[in-house]
């Protein structure tokens, strides 16, 4: 298993163009680059001992001009618990906003999480020298097995109504099928 905390403070808009969702998906980057090079920082023992070959196929993912390298894949910790805490400028628990509804301000979180498609790429975005690889949270958001948002107020008057602050926790573990199965079968077998 392995826990870490993504921070954000911006603009955080419903259906967001890929130009924006790209910005998020490199304020994340940065910050998962971090944590795969200083893994006992961030998260003792979990990455530290046995690190996937990211050059490997079934770990990075080639779109566009961009390799990116997700935390979360079929391939490695497979599934996601998410707990977001999310800090806006109107009143705590406002879930239809001046600046939209919730769900369609998550929608652009996740999708700035995920590896994108190549449709979901700004128009001719190349890596940064430092986005090589480029290290994005999930695979694909159907990955997620839960989702805690909380809302708070934020208490800052100068900012524009869009700004927001986030902490999005991620847990990422593995889940086997064949081991729930297996389980099972010792189970019932027990019970004979």
């Amino acid at each position: 298993m392995i826990e870490f905390t993504l921070v954000y403070s911006g603009e955080l808009r419903p259906n967001a163009n890929p130009l924006q969702k790209h910005a998020l998906r490199q304020v994340f980057h940065r910050q998962l680059r971090y944590l795969w090079d200083h893994p006992a920082k961030m998260a003792p023992g979990a990455l530290s001992s046995a690190r996937p070959d990211i050059s490997r196929p079934d770990f990075s993912k080639p779109v566009g001009h961009f390799r990116f390298v997700p935390v979360i894949s079929e391939n490695g910790l497979n599934v996601a618990e998410v707990q977001i805490t999310l800090m806006q400028t109107e009143a705590a628990g406002s879930i239809i906003t001046r600046t939209g509804d919730i769900d369609n301000r998550l929608k652009s979180l996740f999708d700035s999480m995920k590896v994108p498609t190549s449709a979901e790429l700004p128009a001719d975005v190349k890596p940064n020298v430092d986005e090589e690889p480029f290290f994005c949270v999930l695979e694909d958001d159907h990955l997620i097995t839960s989702v805690a948002v909380d809302t708070k107020r934020l208490l800052e008057p100068t900012v524009a109504i869009a700004h927001v602050q986030l902490l999005v926790t991620i847990r990422g573990r593995h889940v086997s099928e064949f081991g729930i199965w297996l389980s099972q079968q010792l189970s019932r077998q027990r019970d004979e």
